[in-house]
C-alpha cells in the first residue's frame, strides 16, 4: 500500500484522498502542511486549466483561488474546499483516480 507524503500539522495533514472520497474531510488552504496528494490535484488542476502556479503541495491563495475557479466551472459550491463533490469530478474529467497508486485513492 502506499502512502502520501506529509510533512507539518496543518490541517491538511490529517486528511487523504481516501478520507475525501468518503465524504468524512477535505483539502483547505494550509500554508503549514505539505502534502503530496495536494500536488496531485495542483498539477490535475493546473492541466484542465486552473493554474495554481506550481505543484508544491502547499494549499495557498493561488491553489484556493484554482479550486474556486474548477468548483465555479463545474456547478459545485465554489467555497474552495476540495471534498468529495470536487475530487469526483476532477477524476471525472481526468479519467483516473487522482493518485492511481495502490491505496492512494479508493472509492
Amino acid at each position: 500500500m502506499s502512502y502520501p507524503t506529509i510533512t507539518g500539522s496543518g490541517p491538511n495533514s490529517r486528511t487523504n484522498l481516501q478520507n475525501i472520497h468518503s465524504g468524512k474531510r477535505s483539502f483547505q488552504k494550509d500554508l503549514n502542511t505539505t502534502h503530496s496528494q495536494v500536488a496531485l490535484m495542483q498539477t490535475a488542476l493546473t492541466n484542465k486549466g486552473y493554474n495554481t502556479h506550481g505543484a508544491d503541495g502547499k494549499f495557498g491563495n493561488n491553489t484556493l483561488n484554482a479550486v474556486k475557479a474548477f468548483q465555479r466551472a463545474n456547478g459545485l459550491n465554489a467555497d474552495g474546499y476540495f471534498g468529495r463533490s470536487s475530487l469526483l469530478k476532477l477524476e471525472q474529467l481526468i479519467g483516473r483516480h487522482l493518485d492511481p497508486t495502490p491505496g492512494g485513492c479508493t472509492d
